[in-house]
C-alpha cells in the first residue's frame, strides 16, 4: 500500500496565495492526525480537519472544494487508513 495518494479535483481551487490547486495529495494520516481532527465537531468538520492535516492546506482553502471532490477526497482518505468502500460506500472487508 502506497503512503500517499493523488485526487485529480473536478475544478480547481486556489490557495491563500491565488495559486491553482488542480489535485490534492494525501499522505497515510498519523495517529497525530487523528487526534487533532478530534477537536472538531460534526463528520464534515472532522474530515475537513484531517484533510487539511494529511495535505498541509488549510481548513479555509479545503472549504472551496466541491463536495463530489470532497467525497473522492473522503475516500481516498479513507484508504489510506485501511477503511475500503464498495461501490454503494458500504465499508467493505479487506
Amino acid at each position: 500500500m502506497s503512503d500517499t495518494t493523488v485526487v485529480k479535483l473536478s475544478r480547481p481551487i486556489k490557495d491563500g496565495d491565488g495559486k491553482e490547486i488542480a489535485e490534492l495529495t494525501l499522505r497515510e494520516p498519523l495517529v497525530g492526525d487523528l487526534i487533532k481532527a478530534e477537536k472538531f465537531q460534526g463528520k464534515i468538520a472532522y474530515t475537513t480537519a484531517m484533510m487539511a492535516s494529511v495535505t498541509g492546506l488549510t481548513i479555509p482553502v479545503l472549504e472551496k472544494l466541491r463536495a463530489s471532490d470532497f467525497n473522492k477526497c473522503d475516500r481516498a482518505m479513507g484508504g489510506l487508513m485501511g477503511n475500503f468502500r464498495d461501490q454503494d460506500g458500504d465499508e467493505a472487508q479487506s
